[in-house]
This record gives C-alpha cells, structure tokens and sequence, in this order.
C-alpha cells in the first residue's frame, strides 16, 4: 500500500460525496433498478451503497485496498453485505455470464481500455443483464470540447488517469445493441467535467 494511495482514498471519497449531492436523484432512479447479484467495477469508497436495494447479492471491485475500510462501513450501515474482490475492469475476475447487473459510476473515464472493459462486463453479464452507468464524457459543444482537451493532460496526470474529453456513449453503443442514454450537464465547479451520460446498456 503506497502513501499515494492512501490519499487518493481520502481525496476519492469526499469527491464521491459531492457527486452524491450533485446527482444523487438519477443515482437513486437507476441503482434501484440493480437487481440479483451486482458487480460495481471501481466501488472505491462504497459511496452508492445506499442507493441499492436491500437484498442484493453485492460484489465490489476495487484495485486500491486503501478503500476497502470506507466501502465495509458504507455497506454496513446501508445494511449490505459486500464481497469485495481485488482487480481491474479490464480483467474482472469472474466467470462468464455470472451477474444480474453491473453497475459503474464515474469509472470509465480512467481505465486503461475502455473497449477492453465493456467486454469484460458484457462477459460477465447474463444474458438479458444489465449494465448501468453514470459518467462525465467528452462536450458536444465545441468550445468546451477544445477546452477539455487542451486541458486533459494535466487533468489525468492530477487525477489518477481521468480523461475528461472520452466519447463513452458511443463506446458502450458499440458494445451493447440496446441501449438507453440520457445527457445532462452537471453544474459543478469544474465545468469540463459537466457532460455527463446517464443509462442502461442491456446484454442480449
């Protein structure tokens, strides 16, 4: 476990809180749709344990054990059990066609392979599972467009790999043929990180 690591934990997991805030009504609309056994790839803190329903059979994935004491507390007092599996999205550790659901939230924008990890999660999805996401994307606007580019360098080099100026939806549409996705900007204090899709991608 590095010093960095330890930070970042820290530093995740008020970040987590202010998208809680921020979006905590669409995380509440689609979390609750996660049902049987859920895999959250980069579970971090645990921060959208009390979105889920009670009941759920709940994996998390998380590569940074500096994490692991947040996400058994948020499980616990959401009343969730979690099973906590140590790895990558673009090698998840699990069978084939093995969960209900696969949840991601603010993840996809700094894993290594985008293409690589929704075909593990299509992988790992049954058939007729779902896949829900929450992410920050690339602007359709062209000046905010420019200006995230301009500014994606030093972003992702500050942020532990985050890329602000990636097109997921047309990522996961490659992935998945039925697929619900709904735009909103997020008004938070770093406007390059607003545009945001919202959705559901489901496996057939």
């Amino acid at each position: 476990m590095t010093l960095y690591k330890y930070i970042f934990a820290g530093l995740v997991k008020r970040v987590e809180n202010l998208w809680n805030r921020l979006l905590g009504v669409e995380k509440r609309n689609l979390l609750r749709k996660a049902k049987g056994r859920v895999l959250e790839i980069g579970v971090g803190t645990g921060v959208n344990a009390k979105y889920y329903r009670k009941g759920i059979n709940f994996i998390g994935l998380e590569p940074n054990p500096s994490m692991y004491k947040y996400l058994r507390k948020n499980t616990r007092a959401n009343g969730l059990k979690v099973k906590i599996v140590t790895g990558f999205a673009e090698k998840i550790p699990l069978a084939n066609n093995c969960v209900d659901t696969v949840v991601s939230t603010h993840v996809l924008c700094s894993v290594n392979n985008v293409d690589r990890v929704l075909s593990e999660i299509k992988r790992v999805l049954k058939h007729g599972g779902k896949f829900i996401f929450i992410e920050h994307v690339g602007a359709k606007n062209r000046l905010l467009r420019f200006v995230q580019n301009f500014a994606n360098p030093v972003w992702a080099f500050l942020m532990d790999g985050c890329q602000v100026n990636r097109d997921l939806e047309e990522s996961i549409r490659s992935k998945f043929k039925k697929v619900y996705v709904k735009r909103k900007y997020v008004r938070v204090p770093s406007r390059i990180i607003a545009p945001h899709i919202l959705g559901i991608a489901k496996k057939q």
